[in-house]
């Protein structure tokens, strides 16, 4: 078996994470989407799936690819639908970017520090380990979300 360089396995960890993001949405009504559970600062299940998508390309396209990208990380806080198919699409549209992006990463690029727009300089290592750990930490939000809104139908 060939060894995956760090940034194939990044993303292959990336894809899973944000994957299981959005298979938390399945089967959800369109009010169990937009639900947010009743404590200060909750977001709901889509707008936790559609802000790991904008982050995602924050982290990787911006911020350690150099690329320009269209994200208004507020108005993912503010998104709303009935239907997971439209995000499902945009992450088929970002992983598609990602993938070819990132297959020009070289070790100088993961060597370089980057300025990331919220979190200052470091290097593109760094940035692909936040990105994991940021998919993974909102992968536990969700999982929480959709077990109260399991909970809510019994």
């Amino acid at each position: 078996m060939a060894k995956l360089s760090e940034v194939e396995a990044a993303f292959a960890m990336l894809d899973t994470l944000i994957n299981s993001v959005l298979d938390a949405l399945d089967g959800l009504s369109a009010e169990e989407l937009n639900w947010k559970p009743p404590v200060a600062d909750s977001n709901s299940a889509l707008v936790i799936a559609t802000h790991v998508i904008g982050a995602s390309q924050g982290h990787l396209l911006q911020t350690l690819c150099g690329q320009s990208i269209d994200r208004d990380r507020a108005e993912e806080f503010r998104a709303s639908g009935d239907s997971a198919a439209p995000l499902r699409a945009a992450w088929d549209t970002v992983h598609a970017r990602l993938n070819e992006a990132l297959d020009s990463v070289d070790n100088a690029r993961l060597d370089a520090t980057h300025e990331h727009p919220i979190l200052g300089p470091m290097t593109g290592h760094t940035i692909l380990a936040v990105a994991i750990r940021h998919a993974a930490e909102h992968l536990g939000h969700i999982s929480l979300t959709r077990a109260l809104i399991l909970a809510q139908r019994s």
